[in-house]
């Protein structure tokens, strides 16, 4: 990929900050000297609408700096062996510590870094590589299993916060002679090119977007040329031939919860029975959540899906062959990401691996396994739904039960996941790791609530979560959240009606919360008012309220059975 020289770059950061939002705070810290990479970090982040300021640390003060940057939303370490090893390379070695207290010391340090930062909110930390140094030889340049124990040590030790980054990645895209500069790093220990540190930040990124709520759920796909060669309603179905490379890359995205949809200009019936009776096809019809064949244009079709699926189309990824579509698409739909189904086959299934970093999920929960069968059994409800003429005879017909757990550790990662992608319904839109979910179910000043939901057509899983943060006998909403999967259903005021139950229980007798506006949670903005919540102060992006426990209102809402676990 081309970047824009250096003064360009600076420029284009400058274009992008905005100085009257949320920043998101970084820091790059390390034992080598890292040039320019807060200025090309911040660059990404900036073009990918993250607000980003990126600090830097002293020089080979990592220990320090770590306990200083702790609460900042993002750490990079560059603890670069290099830096330790290159003395054993170019230095008497009777002179230098023996390996084993070398490799405790680096060890101990390590240990310090995972306890200091467990409770950060997302830390970037590089495995260990000796490739910039090793690639010359097949001789072992330094002892046996040094490398590869201290990276076994890094990959079972790192706290859930930690993001391991395997350098020897960048240099296998790029190319050491790209990456790494012998020269500058002898002469000022400053090891890594430009070319890397665009590199590492287009590999960090997915995580970072990840980490705000910048998510990718939905992959939207053309069929012809697309999932397979050939035209289904000319050629026939023994006619195509299917990308079989391209669709275990597919597979591989709904493995880890992504929507599939097709959206295809043919004839229903033609591209079912592919699906259905091609005896190569990997994907199946129980793969696809939902399908618009038919012969609208494709942006028309996104707008619709998003608004069946309840979601924005900034969470899109729209798949095409054809540049007509790409480019309407692009020009019409806000937020889509698109790629064009090259016609030479192998650049095209070099161009779908980016959905492996596009759909980045560190941790894949039961949740994300079910999502597929969830919408699709959505599909049930809507059609039963229509058989009521009574809204409130049709959720009595659904046998809805909550069940209320209270910090359930096994539920870390779905609760960390939902703070993360939770845009709609979320009251404040907080985002939180898994080392901070952790932290608030040790601490006695912290509540944390989670909900499952069930009806008579099965699970929808965990789909709300709520963070409770007590003070003597006041408890403060710090997080209100749901699924937008489980809205209509009057679920969230029942959820509302137990956490005031609860809280009740333990001695409150007053709750605060506040409602912080997004771009995409209006519609939760007069929640509290519902429920004789009282505004206390209202600005132009929140609204402070406070409720005397005693008089939260009678809901009447007994068709739904509230079970604690």
């Amino acid at each position: 990929m081309q970047h824009p020289k250096y003064s360009e770059l600076l420029k284009i950061n400058q274009q992008n900050f905005k100085p009257n939002e949320q920043v998101y705070e970084s820091v790059v810290i390390s034992n080598v000297v890292m040039g320019q990479f807060k200025d090309i970090l911040e660059y990404h982040l900036r073009k990918n609408d993250i607000n980003a300021v990126v600090q830097v640390g002293e020089y080979d003060n990592i220990l320090q700096d770590a306990v200083k940057y702790a609460k900042l939303d993002c750490i990079f370490i560059f603890y670069e062996i290099a830096n330790l090893l290159d003395q054993y390379l170019f230095s008497d070695p009777e002179t230098l510590l023996p390996y084993d207290v070398l490799k405790g010391k680096i060890k101990g340090e390590l240990s310090f870094l995972f306890e200091n930062l467990r409770g950060s909110k997302l830390v970037f930390l590089n495995l260990f590589s000796t490739l910039p140094y090793t690639s010359h030889t097949l001789s072992p340049v330094f002892p046996g299993g040094l490398i590869e124990e201290l990276n076994l040590f890094l990959r079972e030790n790192a706290p859930p916060s930690f993001q391991l980054v395997g350098q020897d990645n960048i240099y296998a895209k790029i190319g050491l002679q790209e990456a790494f500069d012998l020269r500058f790093f002898l002469s000022s220990k400053a090891p890594f090119k430009n070319e890397y540190f665009h590199s590492y930040a287009e590999l960090a990124l997915p995580a970072i977007s990840g980490s705000v709520g910048k998510i990718k759920k939905v992959l939207v796909l053309d069929c012809d040329n697309t999932l397979w060669k050939g035209i289904v309603g000319e050629d026939g179905i023994d006619g195509i031939k299917v990308y079989r490379e391209i669709q275990s890359i597919i597979f591989r995205q709904i493995k880890k919860g992504v929507l599939v949809a097709i959206v295809s200009k043919n004839n229903p019936e033609d591209v079912r029975q592919v699906f259905e009776k091609h005896p190569d096809m990997i994907l199946k019809t129980e793969h696809v959540v939902t399908w618009k064949v038919n012969w609208k244009d494709k942006a028309t079709n996104i707008l619709e899906l998003a608004q069946e699926l309840n979601l924005g189309t900034d969470s899109f990824v729209f798949v095409d062959d054809n540049e007509f579509e790409i480019q309407l698409v692009q020009s019409s739909v806000p937020g889509v990401t698109s790629i064009m189904a090259a016609k030479n086959y192998t650049d095209y299934v070099q161009s779908m691996l980016v959905l492996d970093s596009i759909f980045y999920k560190k941790n894949i929960s039961k949740e994300d396994l079910d999502k597929a069968s969830q919408y699709r059994t959505e599909s049930l409800r809507q059609e039963a739904k229509g058989n009521f003429v009574d809204l409130a005879d049709y959720l009595k017909s659904l046998e809805l039960k909550i069940v209320s757990q209270e910090d359930a550790v096994p539920q870390i990662n779905r609760i960390a996941q939902l703070t993360q992608k939770t845009n709609q319904f979320n009251l404040t839109t907080k985002r939180y790791t898994e080392s901070e979910i952790s932290n608030m179910m040790e601490s006695p000043k912290w509540k944390v609530f989670s909900y499952q939901v069930t009806d008579r057509y099965g699970d929808y899983g965990l789909t709300c979560v709520s963070l409770i943060e007590l003070k003597e006998k006041q408890g403060y909403i710090d997080s209100f959240l749901l699924s937008c999967r489980i809205l209509g259903r009057n679920l969230e005021k029942k959820i509302l009606e137990d956490i005031v139950l609860r809280l009740k229980d333990i001695g409150i007798d007053r709750i605060d919360a506040r409602f912080i506006r997004t771009e995409k949670n209006s519609q939760t903005e007069d929640f509290y008012d519902q429920f004789n919540f009282v505004c206390q102060t209202a600005g132009n992006d929140s609204k402070d309220y406070s409720l005397l426990v005693e008089n939260f209102p009678n809901l009447n809402l007994d068709y739904i059975e509230v079970v604690h676990a």
